[in-house]
């Protein structure tokens, strides 16, 4: 890539042929890059979303994942202090699926912050986001939330940032989310 300042890279397998990374440069602004299986590249560095706003930080990084079934997951914060998260999804080749974006948080009020942490695949094609509610005001205030969306890039109804925590609580370890049998 001619970026020489790829901070917080991640590659997940796109399909059997192809690995997608991201990462995000030094104007913090998200990017993605196709490789083969040797690393090669197939594509230049090309922008998530040419909206010129600040998509990515060291505190929130941009998130990738795959199953690598020829689909993957772009999800990032976009403007830190307004707080909305964005979930793009690519195919393999990396063409964009979705018409745009799915925008999810609000970053209501002005200072707030949704913070994406993982996101889990689900066996039936959903997609469960994690994101943190952050606001810095006269109190921190740390939160967890819940949205849930489907195949296509719809909220799905009544799942649309449900708190997953007491209000005020953080919770660090994300990791413990994973697809069951049953659900999430």
């Amino acid at each position: 890539s001619n970026y020489h300042y790829q901070k917080t890279p991640q590659i997940v397998r796109a399909d059997e042929n192809r690995l997608f990374m991201s990462f995000y440069n030094e104007e913090e602004l998200a990017y993605f890059q196709l490789f083969d299986n040797n690393f090669n590249p197939i594509t230049e560095a090309a922008s998530v979303n040419d909206n010129g706003n600040q998509q990515a930080g060291d505190n929130w990084p941009p998130l990738i994942y795959s199953k690598g079934d020829g689909y993957i997951y772009y999800s990032y914060t976009d403007q830190p202090g307004y707080g909305e998260i964005f979930l793009h999804k690519f195919s393999a080749e990396g063409n964009e699926l979705w018409p745009e974006p799915t925008i999810i948080g609000d970053g209501v009020p002005f200072g707030a912050d949704d913070i994406v942490h993982k996101s889990v695949l689900t066996n039936d094609g959903e997609i469960l986001v994690i994101h943190q509610y952050h606001f810095a005001g006269a109190q921190q205030n740390h939160s967890v939330k819940l949205t849930r969306m489907g195949e296509n890039g719809n909220i799905i109804t009544n799942w649309d940032n449900i708190f997953i925590s007491k209000e005020g609580e953080e919770i660090y370890d994300f990791e413990d989310a994973v697809q069951t049998d049953e659900g999430v």
